[in-house]
C-alpha cells in the first residue's frame, strides 16, 4: 500500500510538472505584434498612482519618478489614500499632481484639486457635492470593482474610471480561475503578454457611463499602481493623452492638465514600447472649420466627424464609432469619416485582436475617446417662430 502511494505521488508529480512545462513553453512562444511607432506632440501621463505614502503602497515617489521618466511620461497623478491634496511638484523632470483617493461610506472616490474633505464629509450622501463645492474634481475609482464597488450617489460626478488595471486583473481571474497558472508564467517570462490580457472592455462601467451622458462625466483609465509589479510597465499600461505643449510655470502645468480632464479634452491609450496610439478626433462645422472635441461642448449639425490614426496602423487597429451607447460602425484604420452625424452622444474605441495566454485571440480595446455631444438643431419653422415671439415681446 505504501509503495502504491509513493508511486501514485511520483506519477502525479511528474504529470503536474509536465503540464506546467507545457504551459510555460506555450506562453513563452505566443506572438504579440508590436504597434508601429509614431511621432506625437501630445502630453501623456498615468492616472491613479499610489506611492509608499499610502498604507498599501510599496514604492517611493522617487522610484515612481524614475519609472515614469523611463516610460517617457510627462506627468503622474498621485491619488494617495485619505491624504489631503497637495500642490504639484517636479521630480526628476516629471510633473507630479497630488490628489486623494478617499475611502468613503459608499466606496472610493478620487479628488483632484481643491480643498480637502472634512472627516464627516466622507460619511455624507453629499460627498460628491462636497468635493465639487471645494473646487475639486470628483472621480469614481473602480466603481464596479469586486472588492469595493461604488454604492453612493452618481449625480454631479466629474468622471469615473471606465478602466482600471487592478480591477481588470481581478475580473479576469474571477471569470476564469484556471488562468492563474499561465498568467503567473507570463508575469515571470513574458510581461508584455501578461499585461496585454487586461485590455478587455468593462461592459458594466461603459454602460453606466453612457447612462450618465446627459451630465457628461469624463471617462478615465487608471493604472492603480501600488508597486507590486514592475512600475514602468504598470505606468505604461494606460496613459491619459492630451494636447501639448506643457506650460512653463508649475501652477500653469497643473491648470492645463486639470482643465483638459474637467472638459473631457483627452483620450485614454494603451502604451507599448513607451509609445501611445496617436488618435486625432475632429469635427468639421458648417463653415468647413475643423473643431477639436471637448465633452463639455455641444456641437450643432457638423458636416463631418473624423477619426485619424497614423497610416502605418491600418492593418492592426479597427476604429469603432458608438452613438448613444450603441455600436454604430467599425472599420480598419487609418481614417474613419462619418458624414453629417445626427444628434446624439458619440465616442470612439480602437480595437485589436490580441493573443490569449495559451490559445486563440480576443477582442481588446486599446483606446477610448471621451464623449462628443451633437445637439439637435431647431427646424427652420421653429427658429422662425422663436424669432417672431422675441420680436413681439
Amino acid at each position: 500500500m505504501r509503495r502504491f502511494l509513493i508511486i501514485s505521488f511520483l506519477l502525479g508529480f511528474l504529470l503536474s510538472a509536465a503540464i506546467l512545462a507545457a504551459i510555460v513553453l506555450r506562453v513563452q512562444h505566443r506572438s504579440l505584434a508590436d504597434l508601429p511607432q509614431s511621432e506625437t506632440n501630445s502630453l501623456r501621463g498615468a492616472f491613479h498612482v499610489h506611492s509608499s505614502i499610502s498604507h498599501d503602497g510599496k514604492i517611493s515617489m522617487d522610484q515612481i519618478a524614475i519609472a515614469a521618466r523611463r516610460a517617457g511620461l510627462d506627468f503622474v497623478i498621485l491619488t494617495e489614500h485619505n491624504k489631503n491634496p497637495e500642490p504639484p511638484i517636479m521630480q526628476r523632470g516629471v510633473l507630479f499632481l497630488r490628489g486623494t483617493e478617499w475611502s468613503t461610506a459608499f466606496g472610493h472616490i478620487i479628488q483632484l484639486g481643491g480643498k480637502p474633505l472634512a472627516k464627516e464629509d466622507k460619511k455624507s450622501l453629499e460627498v460628491v457635492k462636497k468635493i465639487r463645492n471645494n473646487d475639486g474634481l470628483a472621480i469614481l475609482a473602480h466603481p464596479f470593482d469586486l472588492k469595493r464597488p461604488w454604492e453612493g450617489p452618481w449625480e454631479g460626478l466629474s468622471g469615473l474610471e471606465i478602466v482600471n488595471s487592478a480591477s481588470a486583473l481581478r475580473d479576469m481571474l474571477r471569470n476564469n480561475p484556471l488562468r492563474l497558472i499561465p498568467m503567473l508564467s507570463a508575469v515571470l517570462m513574458r510581461q508584455d503578454l501578461a499585461w496585454s490580457q487586461l485590455y478587455g472592455a468593462n461592459a458594466r462601467a461603459l454602460k453606466r457611463w453612457h447612462s450618465e451622458a446627459d451630465s457628461t462625466p469624463v471617462g478615465l483609465c487608471g493604472v492603480d499602481l501600488h508597486g507590486w509589479t514592475d512600475a514602468q510597465k504598470n505606468l505604461n499600461h494606460w496613459n491619459i493623452v492630451l494636447p501639448g505643449p506643457m506650460p512653463e510655470k508649475i501652477e500653469e502645468k497643473e491648470s492645463h492638465i486639470y482643465n483638459h480632464l474637467a472638459n473631457g479634452a483627452f483620450y485614454c491609450s494603451s502604451t507599448q514600447n513607451n509609445q501611445i496610439i496617436d488618435m486625432n478626433l475632429t469635427l468639421v462645422d458648417q463653415a468647413g472649420t475643423q473643431k477639436d472635441f471637448q465633452s463639455k461642448l455641444s456641437f450643432d449639425s457638423p458636416q463631418l466627424l473624423s477619426v485619424e490614426l497614423p497610416p502605418q496602423e491600418t492593418n492592426l487597429l479597427r476604429i469603432v464609432l458608438y452613438r448613444n451607447g450603441q455600436r454604430l460602425m467599425a472599420q480598419p484604420g487609418p481614417i474613419l469619416e462619418y458624414k453629417r452625424p445626427g444628434p446624439g452622444v458619440y465616442r470612439v474605441e480602437l480595437e485589436a485582436e490580441l493573443p490569449k495566454l495559451l490559445e486563440g485571440h480576443y477582442r481588446a480595446t486599446l483606446a477610448y475617446s471621451n464623449f462628443v455631444k451633437i445637439a439637435e438643431s431647431l427646424p427652420d419653422t421653429q427658429e422662425l417662430s422663436l424669432q417672431t415671439e422675441t420680436t413681439n415681446q
